[in-house]
């Protein structure tokens, strides 16, 4: 299999990269300890090569990611890590030369067959895929919920993780001769955060950076509402506090 495909970045992801990369950069938080290890664990060697399409492990890594000023950001905060300009389906990589690709909230924007033949080109046998998200648990927290419930109004026909969409290309019978199924585990990330952190991770999300002001301003507003609201007794201040967002990890490795 060669590096064939030359398939653009869907435009939201593109364009939210471009626009709100501070944003981005600040409101992502990072991933519980117990995520990491078991990083650490299926790859079993830190002497391993790692390509990130989400960027920032411990690992001898490669970054590759498609948005200017993303990479720019990415090489601003990690020096030491390559990055590299390029897209899922056309990675700058030699063939067979990976031990791990890692998809860090990221791979709803590319999930297609010719995105895993090219992740397929680059490990190495037995090589494995690690996708990764971060997401608000409804389950864990009541106003979590109801800020889902205004910001997601906002999602349209984006591809986004909870819509489960991703996981079929993995069901198809050209993407189950390439690798195993994938394996699933979910670890809760009870997270330090204060009211003014709340807004940023929202803003930063794709179809919520790319909306028109009056909306981004409603969007604001309903934010507001919901943290002021006197039922959760959250800070007034910058106190800080603890929310309780999950942590999910899928795995798979090559035939």
């Amino acid at each position: 299999l060669k590096p064939i495909f030359t398939t653009t970045p869907h435009p939201n992801a593109y364009n939210r990269c471009q626009s709100e990369v501070d944003a981005y950069a600040k409101g992502r938080p990072s991933y519980p300890s117990e995520a990491v290890e078991m990083v650490g664990q299926l790859l079993k060697d830190k002497n391993k090569h790692i390509v990130d399409l989400g960027s920032g492990t411990e690992f001898q890594e490669t970054a590759v990611e498609p948005v200017d000023n993303m990479r720019y950001k990415l090489m601003e905060l990690l020096p030491n890590v390559p990055a590299l300009k390029g897209t899922a389906w056309n990675i700058p990589v030699e063939s067979a030369s990976q031990d791990m690709i890692i998809l860090a909230r990221c791979f709803y924007w590319f999930d297609d067959i010719q995105s895993l033949r090219e992740f397929y080109r680059l490990l190495k046998p037995g090589g494995i895929i690690v996708l990764i998200w971060n997401m608000e648990s409804k389950e864990r927290c009541e106003w979590v919920r109801r800020l889902r419930d205004y910001y997601e109004v906002y999602d349209g026909t984006a591809p986004q993780y909870q819509k489960g969409t991703w996981k079929h290309v993995f069901k198809t019978e050209k993407a189950e001769a390439l690798f195993h199924p994938l394996q699933h585990r979910r670890f809760p990330f009870d997270t330090p955060t204060k009211r003014s952190d709340i807004w940023t991770p929202i803003q930063s999300r794709s179809y919520a950076a790319i909306v028109d002001e009056k909306s981004q301003n409603q969007l604001h507003e309903d934010v507001e509402k919901v943290i002021n609201d006197p039922q959760y007794d959250l800070p007034k201040d910058d106190t800080p506090f603890i929310y309780n967002p999950v942590t999910d990890m899928y795995w798979t490795s090559k035939k």
